[in-house]
């Protein structure tokens, strides 16, 4: 990863969600850095009729709901963030929404 300039006021987040074939347990996890800081991780076992997508889902879900609870205080109001995924499909679901706001998010 390349940091981005400045790196001052900088939200970078890390989401992923699985599917192990072996047990068919599901889940996410998550880690959210405020100016280069680790300040939260987490985890989740989802039941097991999830698919990876929804698990993908549930982890930017998630992360989104952390992200404006953080970004709603005083302290980090001016924050960009950056929500990294390794999820094609859930990117382009996300960028088929008509919601305008949604989209800068994705684009």
């Amino acid at each position: 990863m390349t940091p981005l300039e400045p790196l001052n006021y900088l939200t970078i987040t890390y989401t992923d969600g699985s599917k192990h074939t072996k047990d068919n347990s599901t889940g996410y996890g998550l880690i959210i850095f405020l100016d280069e800081e680790l300040h939260i991780t987490e985890n989740y076992t989802l039941s097991d009729d999830h698919t990876v997508f929804q698990c993908e889902a549930h982890a930017i879900y998630r992360a989104s709901k952390l992200l404006k609870d953080i970004l709603t205080t005083p302290n980090y109001e001016n924050h960009r963030v950056i929500i990294y995924t390794d999820s094609q499909a859930l990117i382009k679901s996300l960028q088929k929404r008509k919601n305008y706001r949604l989209r800068l998010c994705v684009d």
